[in-house]
């Protein structure tokens, strides 16, 4: 009898600048809430993180994209805050786009090369240069151990 097996994908991807990781889905997340909640203490306390590694990833991210990505206020008689910038909501905007597109296709690569489905299988990306939609290399996982790469 076969069996019908479900899967989903686990990925992660990540942008490196000078071999540096920059952003990936993490400071995506932080990001979106510090612009939710406009406080990055509040939003490292919502997601589990000291104030002080919030803003180290932040400025991390700001210093290799030589760019801000939000906008401080300090605090004061109505209080600080912070929220995106215009370039920090475009970066976060696109690499949200990213994220849903290298899912599509790696879902239509899993449908190739995996079509009755693979329990526990996870890939990882590794982009190529500054650039968002071309990859260098896509790793399938199973178990913590590599099963398939592509490169590109």
């Amino acid at each position: 009898m076969k069996k019908n097996i479900s899967y989903d994908l686990d990925m992660r991807i990540r942008i490196k600048i000078d071999g540096v990781i920059t952003y990936g889905s993490g400071i995506s997340k932080l990001l979106q809430k510090v612009d939710q909640l406009g406080s990055i203490n509040a939003a490292a306390k919502d997601m589990g993180m000291t104030y002080i590694k919030a803003l180290a990833i932040i400025k991390n991210a700001e210093d290799k994209l030589n760019k801000k990505l939000l906008e401080k206020s300090i605090g004061g008689v109505g209080g600080g805050g912070s929220k995106l910038t215009e370039f920090g909501q475009n970066f976060v905007y696109q690499f949200s786009l990213l994220e849903a597109e290298v899912k599509e296709h790696t879902l239509k690569l899993m449908n190739k090369y995996f079509p009755e489905g693979w329990s526990g299988l996870s890939f990882s990306i590794m982009p190529l240069g500054h650039h968002f939609i071309t990859f260098k290399e896509i790793t399938f996982w199973n178990k913590n151990r590599p099963i398939l790469l592509l490169k590109n």
